[in-house]
């Protein structure tokens, strides 16, 4: 009898080698930047198979929330060969990463596979304003609304991706002028979703709104077209009263006393709000009865003030007229003739 001649059969190496899957079927290199709410999962082959051996066993994938499969792993999923890991997602921004092992079997040795990196970016947004007349009245840009208005402006942010809110803040910037340069007369930062804070009532003048929106961890800034408005003067009527002497009304075509000596009073009014009408008021003097030019005398006086006085008047047909000069809140405005004689 020999002796005996033991010997051994080594197992076989093996190689795992991954493939990242976006979506169901989307091959994703590693490194890659994909998008907010995407899903992504892993894939597996074990090489190495020799001859009619087949390579069973398991793999191991890990998701990782860092793009160095740096541990610990987020989730793991245990299949066998052949078998694709579980769904990573919808995803937040970040980075993140997989990687795989192979278990071995009684023929083949466990493998490793390299880490695979990959990144989700934040989603982009859109913010559209409207300006809300009063409390509840849209408001075109570019319009014009009158003296002592109240404005506020409103803000939607687009862009949401699945289940991931848009959080974060609106800031509203309100401007006196129309094209929204800076600086910003007034500013209003509040939760997205919520309106500015109310300006008015307003004087005449050009102003404009804008609004941006903050972004958070999910969505990216952005920013709103200016959104210009314009409030018009007021406007005025002016009316007149003659007075004879110093004190009696009197009616237009009316006759007075040879002698007689006359003035003018004017009142204005369409007063808006809190704006006081200012200006002056010109008062004319005419020798005819229709306030035909040119004018014999004319006086420029303070808002509320009369006229100067004229006479003793001979005998003849005369006439005043009057007209208020409008300030930075309200138009002009022209009275009718005062005939008498």
């Amino acid at each position: 009898y020999s002796a005996c001649e033991p010997f051994h059969v080594a197992k076989g190496p093996t190689t795992v080698f991954t493939n990242l899957i976006l979506g169901t079927s989307t091959p994703l290199a590693n490194g890659s930047t994909i998008s907010l709410g995407s899903s992504v999962h892993d894939t597996a082959t074990v090489t190495g198979q020799v001859d009619s051996f087949p390579i069973t066993g398991t793999v191991t994938y890990r998701f990782f929330l860092n793009d160095t499969c740096d541990s610990p792993a987020f989730a793991t999923f245990t299949v066998s060969v052949g078998a694709a890991s579980g769904v990573a997602g919808p995803l937040a921004p970040g980075d993140y990463s997989f990687n795989a092992s192979y278990s071995g079997d009684g023929n083949y040795l466990p493998s490793y596979s390299e880490c695979e990196p990959f990144a989700v970016s934040t989603a982009s947004t859109a913010i559209f304003t409207n300006l809300i007349l009063g409390t509840s009245t849209p408001l075109a840009n570019g319009s014009t609304i009158p003296l002592g208005s109240s404005v506020h402006d409103t803000a939607t942010v687009t862009g949401q991706v699945g289940s991931f809110p848009i959080t974060g803040t609106v800031t509203y910037r309100f401007f006196l002028n129309d094209s929204c340069s800076a600086p910003a007369f007034l500013t209003w930062t509040v939760p997205v979703g919520d309106p500015s804070g109310t300006v008015g009532p307003l004087a005449a003048g050009d102003y404009s709104f804008n609004a941006s929106y903050s972004g958070d961890r999910n969505y990216d800034p952005s920013f709103s077209a200016c959104e210009p408005f314009h409030v018009a003067k007021g406007p005025t009527t002016i009316t007149t009263a003659l007075i004879l002497g110093t004190s009696t009304p009197l009616a237009n075509g009316g006759t007075v006393a040879l002698g007689s000596s006359v003035h003018d009073t004017s009142t204005v009014t369409g007063q808006v709000d809190s704006f006081p009408i200012t200006g002056t008021v010109t008062y004319r003097f005419f020798l005819n009865g229709t306030c035909s030019a040119p004018a014999f005398l004319t006086w420029t006086v303070n808002l509320g003030e009369d006229s100067g006085t004229v006479g003793p008047l001979t005998a003849g047909s005369y006439s005043f007229n009057a007209s208020y000069s409008g300030d930075g809140n309200y138009l002009p405005s022209y009275s009718a003739g005062e005939p008498f004689h």
